[in-house]
């Protein structure tokens, strides 16, 4: 098959996963492990179609010199990572701040018993401790693998880039990709939005009014 066009089947798949997500959310301990699985799925999609159009295209290895446009959009979305990445401390600082609250709340409001027959459904007040303990565990593991994403992100689209300059895609294919992406991301709450440390602020004052 023709380079050319594996290249716009595989720019379609892309297209497609980062498409078939769903609207506007606003991230919480309920639907996290949901956004983290979606951001997966999307880099999955973009390094599949990396590999495929590095197998088809021949090209030196000899570095190619950027053109104004993709030295500008290499720059923009370094910039935009790096804003995602400053966030993403943000959100882990403060996840981290919640499990220790999280703890002294459930500290105060179980026993050992209690700790061993309330669960996290129990509407008790030891359950329910339990159950913030679980949630701020959650958003901090997330948050982690958070951060593991945007490393890989900033590497697949400089490699995007880099294969643009080689003529091994077509001129824009990458400042579509990465808009595309930039999209999907704030669709799932994602990308340079604030709403999750909004949440876990949220979630550390609620505990703070709880805990004697």
């Amino acid at each position: 098959m023709a380079p050319k066009l594996i290249q716009i089947l595989v720019y379609l798949l892309v297209l497609i996963v980062l498409t078939s997500k769903t609207n506007a959310i606003t991230l919480d301990e309920t639907n996290i492990s949901a956004h983290v699985f979606a951001q997966e799925q999307a880099l999955d999609a973009l390094v599949a179609g990396v590999e495929q159009i590095q197998r088809s295209c021949i090209y030196s290895d000899e570095s190619k010199a950027l053109t104004d446009q993709l030295e500008e959009l290499s720059s923009s979305i370094a910039l935009e990572i790096d804003t995602i990445k400053t966030n993403r401390v943000s959100e882990k600082n403060a996840s981290s701040k919640l499990i220790d609250q999280s703890k002294r709340y459930k500290s105060q409001s179980c026993n050992l018993f209690t700790s061993l027959t309330d669960t996290t459904d129990t509407a008790s007040k030891c359950g329910q401790s339990q159950k913030a303990v679980s949630d701020a565990e959650l958003i901090f593991s997330s948050v982690l693998r958070l951060q593991i994403l945007d490393d890989k992100l900033l590497d697949i689209f400089n490699t995007i880039i880099s294969l643009e300059a080689k003529k091994c895609m077509s001129a824009g294919i990458a400042i579509k990709l990465y808009s595309k992406h930039k999209e999907f991301m704030e669709s799932i709450g994602g990308g340079s939005q604030s709403n999750l440390i909004e949440r876990i602020n949220d979630y550390s004052a609620d505990l703070m009014e709880k805990i004697e």
